[in-house]
């Protein structure tokens, strides 16, 4: 996981802008002014491929971005790295390569010569990317809408560039000129079953592992449906399992029961964590002051008014820690289970106060 930021201000403390940002990317912090005209602070995690410092270049176009494509090389055969492929999907395709893009990602492209500043997330806007463009301040865009705020710019003109979007912004306006769909979905209805569904979300899982080969990638396994499904489709596929569970209010014996079955023939570590108060409260400590200040939306939210007093965020501080000194940097999680299909209600009861079915 990267971070990014792209300013047409040349002149910023950036060590101020990067304060939450640079722990997205420990392995290199790179402040580049590129041709007079643009800045590029980048934060490099590696996990894919060569190793490659952002932006990269090639006459006219620079390019950073954050995440993951996984069709990497069919977009050039000749890259070692998913980074790599950017500039060459652009040529190919100009402003609309953001649809020839399989992956998790946000990203920007800068081409000079047509002054375009081209900002794009993924269909299902999985990474941040924040933006601001307007004809008195500039334009500039990072990966945290705290760097945004940093460097003074005004809230409301802030903006989320949203899922399966991408824009085109004017280098010489500072306006938006452009705003196109990544994907358009046909949502007629003609299956009969879940057996396609089935079928690919098994790929998907298989083709992030794989991609990650040479990091293992760790779930967080609760007794829930969301990590539930994932562990499932890793073990029938026979990939490298590395599960941590917090005990708490799990049903361990869902939990024994999935890491026993005779299916599981892939499971590599299972690490079970009992936390004490005094564990939750180091967490809280270090999300209070390391993490950005990001308030939840909702009346009365169950987890907390922000990520610090989420008891959830403190106890996945706590995982990331330890699979960290375990070499483990890529963490597969999903959601969407429990909230579409249960709707966190059973036999018509309500279990939580936002339950709607």
């Amino acid at each position: 996981m990267c971070s990014f930021l792209v300013s047409t201000w040349l002149a910023l403390n950036t060590s101020m802008v990067n304060k939450y940002m640079h722990r997205r990317g420990p392995d290199s912090s790179l402040v580049t002014v590129w041709q007079d005209q643009l800045l590029f602070l980048h934060n490099l995690l590696s996990l894919t491929g060569a190793y490659m410092e952002q932006p990269v270049t090639s006459g006219s176009v620079a390019a950073v971005f954050n995440g993951e494509i996984y069709n990497y090389p069919e977009l050039h055969g000749g890259a070692t790295t998913d980074t790599a492929s950017l500039i060459p999907a652009y040529q190919h395709l100009g402003e609309h390569f953001p649809r020839l893009l399989d992956g998790e990602f946000a990203l920007a492209l800068a081409d000079l010569d047509r002054a375009r500043l081209i900002l794009s997330s993924d269909v299902f806007g999985t990474k941040p990317l924040y933006y601001s463009a307007t004809p008195e301040d500039g334009v500039h865009a990072a990966t945290y809408s705290s760097a945004l705020k940093l460097m003074g710019l005004p809230e409301r003109s802030i903006r989320r560039v949203p899922p399966n979007t991408y824009l085109v912004i004017s280098l010489e306006t500072y306006q938006v000129v452009g705003t196109h769909q990544i994907y358009e979905f046909d949502l007629r209805q003609h299956k009969r079953n879940c057996d396609d569904w089935l079928a690919a979300f098994t790929r998907a899982v298989a083709v992030r592992v794989g991609h990650s080969a040479d990091h293992r990638p760790f779930i967080g396994l609760s007794s829930g449906v969301d990590s539930g499904a994932i562990y499932l489709a890793m073990a029938v596929s026979g990939l490298p399992i590395r599960a941590y569970t917090i005990a708490g209010e799990e049903d361990m014996d869902v939990l024994l029961g999935r890491l026993s079955h005779p299916f599981n023939n892939s499971l590599e570590r299972a690490v079970a964590i009992e936390l004490s108060v005094d564990d939750f409260e180091k967490e809280r400590e270090f999300l209070t002051l390391e993490a950005e200040p990001v308030a939840y939306e909702g009346i009365n939210n169950w987890a907390g008014g922000s990520i610090a007093e989420d008891p959830a965020a403190s106890g996945f501080s706590f995982i990331g820690r330890l699979a960290r000194q375990n070499g483990e940097l890529i963490y597969l999680s999903g959601t969407g289970s429990d909230e579409i299909i249960s709707d966190y209600g059973f036999n018509g009861t309500k279990l939580f106060p936002h339950s709607t079915f």
